[in-house]
């Protein structure tokens, strides 16, 4: 039973004041509570959650860190090694064969067949005021290039009248190369600077060039 901590009087029980003569002191003083004393496996599990969360708290730190530096530091995974820059330079710099037409334009000639005829040189034709631009075949010749291991160029390049995967037969009216006539010859290799005339129309000269 509680006891007067003043007058050292029993508490009547229910009785939130002391009862006893001149006292009165409250009872409900007594009743709030004191600060909790945490235990030993209290204050221990506490410590344990407490490393836990620094150990969180550094390893986020260590990522942060490194997603900084990873974006602070150039890329280099599309960098080339030297040997790679040049074996690119030279592949680069490889002369390749061109066909310049009549007028102007150029035509790069690739590993596949190229045919060249009426439709490459239909304007030009007509603008000359003379000659039938019909008088060039739709496929007047052929070149295409052969890869070569020796010499300045990798490619070999020839030419054949008209020939191409899909016909065998000649031009209607002829191809020359450096005004001699290869139609219904063998394929004929170009070299650089050779003129090629279409169709016996003298001013229609296309020009092979190494570039």
């Amino acid at each position: 039973m509680d006891q007067c901590p003043l007058c050292n009087a029993e508490r009547v029980p229910g009785e939130e004041y002391c009862l006893s003569p001149g006292c009165g002191y409250h009872f409900k003083d007594l009743t709030q509570s004191e600060p909790h004393s945490q235990t030993d496996e209290e204050l221990e599990k506490q410590e344990e959650v407490k490393e836990k969360q620094e150990e969180v708290k550094e390893k986020q730190e260590e990522v942060k860190e490194k997603q900084e530096s990873t974006a602070q530091q150039p890329d280099h995974s599309f960098q080339q090694t030297d040997n790679e820059w040049m074996k690119n330079k030279k592949e680069n710099e490889k002369p390749q064969g061109i066909l310049v037409l009549p007028d102007k334009k150029e035509i790069p000639l690739e590993d596949d067949l190229r045919t060249v005829g009426r439709g490459d040189v239909m304007q030009f034709v007509g603008a000359l005021n003379g000659p039938d631009p019909y008088l060039v075949s739709r496929q007047q010749f052929t070149i295409w290039r052969v890869a070569v291991t020796s010499g300045e160029s990798p490619y070999h390049y020839f030419i054949e009248d008209a020939k191409n995967s899909v016909q065998e037969k000649s031009s209607g009216n002829g191809t020359r190369v450096n005004d001699e006539k290869i139609t219904g010859q063998p394929k004929r290799m170009l070299q650089d600077g050779d003129k090629i005339q279409f169709a016996e129309i003298k001013d229609c000269v296309a020009i092979f060039q190494i570039k």
